[in-house]
């Protein structure tokens, strides 16, 4: 079986500036999944965003 080739999409900021072209876009706005199990794991987390820390500052530099 073969799948039709996907458009591929590019995303614009604010500012005009463009990404690379992308097979998908995932929107996960307002998402808030319970990592409370990540603790026993020992990952650090950003407590306002809930990423890794390494993470935080390039998903928010805010």
């Amino acid at each position: 079986m073969s799948w039709p080739r996907a458009r591929r999409h590019r995303l614009v900021a604010e500012d005009g500036r463009r990404s690379e072209p992308v097979d998908r876009v995932v929107v996960l706005t307002g998402l808030r999944p319970d990592l409370s199990f990540l603790s026993e794991v020992r990952i650090g987390l950003d407590e306002r965003l809930q990423a890794p820390t390494a993470l935080a500052p390039l998903i928010d530099p805010n």
